[in-house]
């Protein structure tokens, strides 16, 4: 396994740009503060029902690292986003070549931040709400 998660697999969201890194922080600490302070709603059990589970349009993805020094915390993970479709084919890679990640996938940028899906690396998905 490599030292450092990519992303890189997953095209551009419909072209679009990934936030600045401050921004994609910012996003990935929302999300990270929803699994903390939220419920899990439900447990997706297989990919299919991941997908199904999924809105149409981008979402965020973001590897789920984080760094400490002292009390300040530094989001340390890959960040983009993907269509429904294309999270899923990476996915579905990850799992079938080991090497799968813990990962967090969120509403596109700017949608309200509704629910959050934790991703684990022995691929069970878990989608929080807001308590």
């Amino acid at each position: 396994m490599r030292s450092r998660y990519r992303l890189d697999a997953l095209p551009r969201a419909g072209g679009i740009d990934a936030p600045s890194a401050e921004a994609a922080s910012a996003i990935f600490f929302a999300m990270h503060d929803l699994l903390r302070d939220g419920r899990i709603e439900r447990r997706l059990e297989t990919l299919e029902a991941l997908a199904a589970a999924l809105p149409d349009g981008p979402c965020c993805v973001a590897h789920r690292l984080i760094q400490s020094k002292g009390k300040t915390r530094r989001f340390a993970g890959a960040f983009a986003l993907a269509q429904r479709a294309e999270l899923i084919g990476f996915l579905r890679a990850a799992i079938a070549g080991r090497d799968l990640r813990e990962l967090l996938v969120g509403p596109a940028p700017g949608a309200a931040l509704e629910w959050v899906v934790h991703i684990d690396e022995d691929a069970q998905f878990l989608r929080y709400a807001p308590a």
